[in-house]
């Protein structure tokens, strides 16, 4: 049996506790005064980019006949690239997920849509919430659900620079862009096949590859839809650069932040002026967050009805991984 600690050695422990404690507390409250600030920003980059286009006549008449007699197909064409987005992103997660719990397909897609309206709100909880979603519900343990969240990021990184280095390629040897930018797709799904050791991340790696391709489509849409015609080898860095603003932190899915960093790079790589590129973006937004409030909230709908309806899973032994209370709890609160 263990001697009782001295008095002065317990007390030094408890104020070193205490001080963690507050540590961590201080640390919460910063990192969401940050994502509220951040949100803010970006709030105020959207009003500045909607008020530089209504400075521009030219620009803002191209918007104007784009809605008001649009073409069907590019309409379409938009609205089924950005639907492709997430179908393409619930089953790179999906993929992810397997090892470490059972997810349905269409029960993923659900999260994925869900949590992509709710990141719209200025603290950015959807990341948080799938955790929680998955700990609670899929009885994966947050430890786990963490990791999947975290291989999802370093896919779309990884993704990103294969879709750069590809337009860089394009430029400095002329080559048409759509020939260079499959070979990534090709070579993932040649490793896939033979690599069965890490086939689950080679797939992920490759399903969000195509999401990013499904981005290109997305501005070669917007840009047609103003008249302007956009090359293939901007649409891929277009989407590169706003897929990476999405990603910036404390800014909820990169609102106003996106629409800057594509008006800002266009001109760079095409003919187009500032405001040009920032309606273009702003299209493309807008018709995003239609499709979001749309299926995130029948997302909402499903995932609730979805958890009521299912019988509920028997609690699995500390060896199968169940979740400890208290992280999901801290999870939440994050």
């Amino acid at each position: 049996m263990r001697p009782p600690l001295p008095q002065s050695v317990a007390s030094t422990m408890l104020s070193s506790d205490s001080r963690l404690a507050r540590l961590i507390a201080a640390a919460k409250t910063h990192r969401k005064t940050l994502r509220l600030v951040g949100s803010g920003i970006g709030l105020l980059l959207l009003i500045g980019a909607c008020l530089l286009i209504l400075r521009e006549r030219e620009t803002l008449h191209a918007a104007h006949d784009a809605l008001r007699a649009p073409n069907l197909g590019l309409f379409g064409m938009l609205i089924g690239a950005i639907i492709g987005n997430f179908l393409l992103s619930g089953l790179m997660f999906s993929v992810l997920i397997r090892p470490f719990g059972r997810v349905g397909l269409i029960e993923m897609q659900a999260v994925v849509a869900a949590a992509s309206l709710i990141n719209f709100l200025p603290l950015r909880p959807g990341l948080f919430g799938r955790i929680a979603y998955h700990s609670v519900v899929n009885r994966i343990p947050v430890r786990d659900a963490t990791r999947v969240m975290i291989e999802g990021v370093v896919m779309t990184m990884i993704a990103a620079l294969l879709m750069a280095i590809m337009v860089g390629l394009s430029r400095l040897a002329g080559t048409p862009t759509w020939i260079l930018a499959v070979i990534p797709a090709f070579v993932l799904a040649a490793l896939i096949a033979v690599d069965p050791a890490r086939r689950r991340l080679l797939l992920a790696l490759l399903l969000r590859y195509v999401d990013l391709a499904l981005w290109a489509v997305r501005y070669l849409a917007a840009f047609a839809l103003l008249g302007r015609e956009l090359g293939l080898n901007a649409a891929f860095a277009l989407a590169t650069i706003s897929v990476l603003a999405t990603m910036v932190p404390f800014f909820s899915n990169g609102l106003g932040l996106r629409e800057w960093a594509v008006g800002l790079v266009a001109p760079l790589i095409t003919s187009y002026q500032l405001e040009l590129a920032l309606t273009a973006e702003i299209i493309n937004r807008a018709v995003e967050i239609v499709l979001v409030l749309v299926l995130g909230l029948t997302a909402l709908g499903w995932l609730t009805w979805w958890k009521a309806a299912r019988p509920h899973s028997r609690p699995t032994s500390p060896d199968e991984g169940s979740p400890r209370e208290e992280e999901i709890n801290q999870t939440a609160e994050d």
